[in-house]
């Protein structure tokens, strides 16, 4: 039995355009400067914001009122973070901005018309504009970097001006709060980490293991998932099968709202620390969830398990009243009363001289002694041993459908390509396998006709070909290896499996002196379960 699924795995590419930045002079006889221009661009880079005509260090535009300043996050090799744009509460803010190119790992643009923009830090891809109708100084910040920064100066002539400083107001002490505690979640809880040397991770709050990305719950129990402390941005998602649809957000981080939508993720995007929420895991399952913002390392589970059938309480027989045997009442013998015996009147004989009889003394017959009827005893009725036994036996059993079964996200995208750079592209989709059969071997084939295993955009193709891995618990680590018209094994089992997670990474090279149409490179590929113990 075999179940293919078949996702999409698409990127774009996009030519650069280059505009010359215009030099000012510093001669006193210099004609009056141009007016300032309407239009001007600030990029992203990790971490800093660059005007796109200037140089390095360069985060200020200058433009006329009225005028637009379009931001960039480019996919590119030095602005791999997360960023938005966020401008002061307390200072000038922008007459309207909207985003109007989507990142490819946070689909949907925030068109709300007002700062921050995006919403959150979100990965590179994006862009959108800001308009400016009144002059004056407007600075803006990405809420995920302290120190990145830049300015907007919005002037009516070519001179910009010298920002009047600010008064710093001597601050008054404030009394340090007593920290109130937070209280330990009393079920299952995630927690997001980050440190210098890591990026990111999720951890069991109950375990010191680093390395314990897991809990166990019942169904219709909950998990709180947070991020307490740290200095990136992070978030939850379920980009796979199955997933709660309950996920509603109880705190948010400074500088941000709680996320209305109570479905994941949770929260609505990667934001910095100090949030968190809960999902409810009604249904038997393992749940994969990741971080949108470090794909493919950050990521974790919760087993969900069924609620265990209650067992009956078992009813008291009651204990027998023992029945008092009576004590046998003695039945007392009645005294015998003696007869006495009559005195014999003597019978004269006239011719002897009668002799007397003397008076018989009469016996006194003694009085019997009761004897008293000693209490019976029962005699316990012997229990009957059985003569004969009759045993019968009987079959119990069980069938397992055979099953192979392989649930993969539908697309997943490279981002954009940069042509005239070197460097590496790469994306990830999460997977869930199970297969009763005595072994299984994932694999993925390009089954195209045209350039097998590369990237196609109409008749074009890029140069080297894609490449793919994949990984689980028991395989955390493996080696990009090129797809092809071949099946191209990327994960095996030597035994059954039940809901594995695995997620399954694709890696594009593109060189620096490499051509690149304009357009949608895309490709379809299959990936299959087979076994040879079915």
């Amino acid at each position: 039995m075999k179940k293919t699924v078949l996702p999409w795995l698409t990127c774009a590419a996009i030519a650069a355009v280059t505009v010359p930045a215009l030099a000012w002079g510093d001669s006193a006889e210099a004609p009056q400067a141009a007016a300032p221009p309407l239009t001007a661009t600030i990029v992203t880079g990790d971490n800093f914001f660059q005007d796109a005509a200037g140089g390095t260090g360069d985060n200020t535009v200058e433009i006329a009122p009225g005028g637009t300043v379009t931001f960039k996050s480019p996919i590119s090799q030095n602005n791999q973070a997360v960023h938005n744009v966020a401008f002061d509460d307390d200072a000038p803010q922008p007459t309207v901005c909207n985003q109007t190119v989507e990142s490819p790992d946070f689909p949907g643009l925030d068109t709300d018309g007002k700062s921050p923009m995006p919403q959150g830090p979100i990965s590179p891809g994006w862009e959108g504009y800001c308009t400016f109708d009144t002059p004056g100084t407007y600075h803006f910040v990405c809420q995920a970097h302290g120190g990145m920064e830049g300015d907007v100066v919005v002037s009516t002539d070519g001179a910009t001006p010298t920002p009047t400083p600010t008064q710093t107001a001597t601050a008054t002490p404030t009394a340090t709060p007593t920290a109130t505690p937070t209280t330990t979640p009393s079920g299952a809880a995630i927690y997001a980490h980050d440190s210098p040397t890591n990026n990111g991770w999720f951890q069991d709050a109950a375990s010191s293991d680093t390395a314990d990305n897991s809990v166990t719950i019942t169904a219709g129990e909950r998990v709180t998932f947070a991020y307490p402390a740290g200095t990136s941005v992070h978030d939850v998602e379920f980009r796979a099968t199955p997933a709660p649809t309950y996920c509603p957000q109880t705190k948010a981080s400074p500088g941000f709202t709680l996320d209305p939508n109570d479905a994941p993720p949770l929260p609505a995007f990667v934001q910095t620390a100090g949030w968190e929420g809960y999902c409810q895991f009604d249904t038997p399952g393992t749940y994969v969830f990741v971080c949108g913002a470090h794909l493919p390392n950050m990521t974790g589970t919760v087993i969900v398990e069924a609620a265990a059938t209650p067992t009956p309480t078992p009813t008291e027989t009651p204990t027998a009243t023992p029945t008092e045997t009576p004590t046998a009442t003695p039945t007392e013998t009645p005294t015998a009363t003696p007869t006495e015996t009559p005195t014999a009147t003597p019978t004269e004989t006239p011719t002897a001289t009668p002799t007397e009889t003397p008076t018989a003394t009469p016996t006194e017959t003694p009085t019997a002694t009761p004897t008293e009827t000693p209490t019976a005893t029962p005699t316990a009725t012997p229990t009957e041993t059985p003569t004969s036994e009759t045993h019968v036996q009987g079959n119990l059993s069980a069938d397992v459908v055979p099953t192979m079964s392989l649930s993969i996200g539908s697309s997943t995208s490279l981002g954009v390509l940069e042509a005239g750079f070197a460097r590496e592209y790469t994306a990830s989709v999460s997977a869930l396998v199970t297969s009763t059969s005595g072994n299984t071997t994932l694999s993925v084939t390009d089954t195209s006709p045209e350039a097998a295993g590369h990237l196609v955009n109409g008749d074009r193709s890029l140069a080297s070909p894609l490449q793919v891995q994949a990984t689980n618990a028991a395989q955390p680590t493996s080696a990009f290896q090129p797809v092809s018209g071949t099946p191209l094994t990327i994960l095996t089992y030597p035994k059954e499996i039940a809901s594995d997670p695995v997620m399954v990474s694709f890696r594009q090279s593109i060189g620096a002196a490499e051509p690149l149409r304009s357009g949608s490179y895309s490709k379809t590929l299959t990936f299959t379960l087979s076994t040879t113990l079915p």
